[in-house]
């Protein structure tokens, strides 16, 4: 797909409608429309950061619940996390890494370096 040619295509329909239609005089209705509508509510960086994990964390569970769970031999899988892996340590030190990563994540959004 070439934007640039689509974008092309779409600025010169606009100029040709610009010069074929008329312009059409409302007295001032659209001006008095527009002054009357609300100002729209701009969210501060923390509620949309906010916002942005708490949808991660629903898809993800979302997602974790489809997993055909029959297949996984899942007691077997607990039994190794509870003997080696699942102490509170471990449990901070993974809850810790993914907060920090996805800070990094929505600062590098931020930045327009993603």
């Amino acid at each position: 797909m070439n934007t640039t040619k689509d974008q092309d295509n779409i600025e010169m329909m606009f100029q040709n409608l610009r010069k074929s239609e008329p312009y059409l005089p409302d007295d001032g209705f659209t001006m008095a429309v527009m002054a009357q509508l609300p100002t729209p509510t701009i969210l501060p960086t923390w509620k949309k950061n906010l916002l942005l994990m708490t949808a991660t964390v629903i898809g993800t569970g979302l997602t974790a619940s489809l997993l055909p769970v029959g297949t996984i031999p899942v007691n077997e899988i607990i039994s190794q996390f509870s003997q080696q892996l699942m102490n509170l340590k471990n449990l901070a030190m993974a809850g810790a890494t993914l907060l920090a990563l996805g800070g990094c994540a929505i600062w590098a959004s931020e930045q327009e370096l993603i």
